[in-house]
């Protein structure tokens, strides 16, 4: 999970992108259920998520957190400004990551730029993106091992957007 030091990290997309022809196929976001999550009360209108990047037999993502001060998120519409980068190739999307980064906010701009970067990653080294394991971290609560990232997912996802 992002920490509250990644609000002093600056956007970033490694500027070392090697060429790799895939195109990003498929993006979901993921919204996860506050009540399963480890959370103290007074971290309830905190929105935490995830955002994978598919294409080329490779995924990459990056996990968010923020507060708006509500209590609900509309997933659909904060993750509309993704649909920019589908069917592009990573230096494009890097292209269009900074290019839209007044418009995105500083949330939506970093979690794109680190999953572009991790899905870059996995491509040039030629990670497979199935079924990963999730780093376990302290809002993991009931799992005696590591869980693939699907049953992680359908198990704390609220919300899912695919695109």
């Amino acid at each position: 999970m992002l920490s509250a030091v990644a609000t002093l990290i600056q956007p970033t997309v490694d500027s070392q992108l090697v060429p790799v022809h895939a195109h990003i196929q498929r993006m979901e976001l993921f919204l996860y259920d506050q009540a399963k999550l480890a959370l103290p009360e007074s971290c309830r209108p905190l929105h935490c998520g995830l955002l994978r990047l598919s294409g080329g037999g490779a995924t990459g993502w990056a996990e968010f957190e923020f507060s708006d001060g509500s209590a609900h998120l509309d997933l659909i519409k904060w993750g509309q400004v993704f649909r920019r980068l589908k069917h592009v190739e990573a230096a494009e999307a890097k292209t269009l990551i900074h290019q839209y980064q007044s418009q995105w906010g500083f949330t939506r701009t970093h979690l794109a730029a680190e999953a572009l970067t991790a899905w870059h990653k996995a491509l040039s080294e030629g990670v497979a993106g199935a079924e990963s394991g999730i780093e376990a971290s302290s809002y993991m609560t009931g799992w005696t091992g590591l869980p693939t990232e699907r049953e992680f997912l359908s198990y704390y996802c609220q919300s899912y957007y695919s695109f």
